[in-house]
């Protein structure tokens, strides 16, 4: 099984933006935070075609920028 990272990050608006750390393309938005998880296993499943389950997606709170944190998320591995 593999488990996925969705870095969140609320805007201006409220509205949170997930994306899949080391996964081009895969972003999503949700209103709420605990809706983020099973958004962005679907972003996973659409972009991969293999069937992904919310519980095999962890996601982080980012305070700064996404990109920053995926960089440090691929350095760490």
């Amino acid at each position: 099984m593999t488990r996925y990272v969705a870095l969140a990050e609320r805007d201006e608006t409220g509205v949170w933006t997930g994306t899949v750390a080391g996964l081009p393309g895969a972003i999503t938005q949700a209103g709420r935070l605990s809706e983020l998880r099973g958004m962005a296993a679907e972003a996973v499943e659409a972009l991969t075609g293999v069937p992904v389950a919310a519980e095999d997606v962890d996601v982080t709170v980012v305070l700064g920028s996404v990109e920053a944190a995926a960089a440090e998320l691929r350095q760490a591995s």
